[in-house]
């Protein structure tokens, strides 16, 4: 086994080793700060109020950041209903009810506190909060307070529309009400058409390594076994072990780069897509019949790093 993967398999790569390996000073100063609010929590954190949403949506930052020190999950799950309890997930009517500055607020929280809901949940592979069917309202303008160029507002608007079709992806192929494998392969065309345009609508932001991690995430989704197909073909086998393969390059660059950011939320995905890329991987090795070929077990690393270190432009091509 070569050096560097040996150095990934042993390396402790955990959300808790990850949030303590920023710069000590920093992240000394960061539990401080945190701590001395948290005394203020009572008056902050308060239900039924926009200001109360607001603050948990900065525990939940600081806890994608800090994994050790508070529960992500469960402060997700807090923001959601909070959320819901105020109806931010549904746009007043008439849109004139409000002011332009209140009603933009409301989206930016409301699809800030999405992203982490869909983010973590489709990581962890459980439900999530609030079904997509019970959500109207629309996408923020960004055109108040706010100092993003054009390009780098398209790139925000762009991931919360990827996060809504695997979300989509999620549900649908998780359904068995009605299954039927020529009603779900039609179901499957129609979701990866929509996942297709959203890259092509994507592809010259400049945010390339966020959207195309959006891209493979959702490939995977689609890909991978589920309730209504359970069994895939070999040429889906394939595509997923690749998609699983960049997926994890991208992240690899990431961490080698000290870019993570919400590392929790890097975590659980990354955890997800070496399950992909195992189930993936076991299932090409194993021929139709349950016949094992004498493909080592050991290959999957020295494949891995081989696919893992070729770099952006193979990923595009997937």
């Amino acid at each position: 086994m070569s050096s560097p993967v040996r150095h990934l398999l042993h390396k402790p790569w955990t959300p808790n080793v990850l949030s303590r390996s920023a710069d000590s000073v920093i992240s000394a100063q960061a539990e401080r700060l945190f701590r001395y609010a948290l005394e203020f929590r009572e008056s902050a954190i308060v239900p039924g109020n926009i200001i109360g949403v607001q603050s948990i949506l900065f525990l939940i930052q600081f806890a994608t950041l800090n994994p050790s020190l508070l529960d992500a999950w469960y402060l997700i799950g807090v923001g959601m209903r909070m959320c819901v309890d105020l109806g931010l997930h549904q746009d007043p009517q008439p849109l004139d009810s409000i002011e332009v500055s209140l009603l933009e607020t409301r989206r930016r929280l409301w699809w800030s506190v999405y992203a982490f809901d869909r983010s973590m949940s489709l990581g962890c592979g459980r439900p999530t909060e609030i079904s997509d069917s019970a959500i109207n309202v629309s996408l923020p303008t960004f055109r108040i307070e706010i100092s993003a160029t054009p390009v780098e507002i398209h790139g925000y608007l762009q991931r919360y529309r990827a996060l809504q079709i695997q979300s989509k992806i999620y549900n649908r192929l998780n359904d068995t009400t009605g299954a039927d494998g020529d009603v779900a392969r039609e179901m499957l065309m129609q979701l990866s058409l929509e996942l297709t345009e959203w890259k092509e609508a994507s592809y010259q932001l400049p945010t390339r390594t966020l959207l195309e991690s959006e891209w493979l995430m959702g490939r995977m989704l689609l890909l991978r076994p589920c309730r209504s197909l359970p069994k895939r073909t070999m040429s889906e086998l394939i595509e997923l072990w690749h998609s699983a393969l960049g997926f994890t390059g991208i992240y690899r660059r990431l961490v080698e780069t000290n870019s993570i950011f919400y590392v929790q939320v890097a975590c659980e995905k990354v955890y997800w897509t070496g399950l992909m890329a195992l189930y993936s991987f076991w299932s090409l090795r194993t021929g139709p019949d349950g016949s094992s070929d004498d493909l080592h077990t050991l290959n999957i690393w020295v494949m891995s790093e081989r696919a893992m270190g070729a770099g952006k432009a193979t990923l595009l091509t997937l």
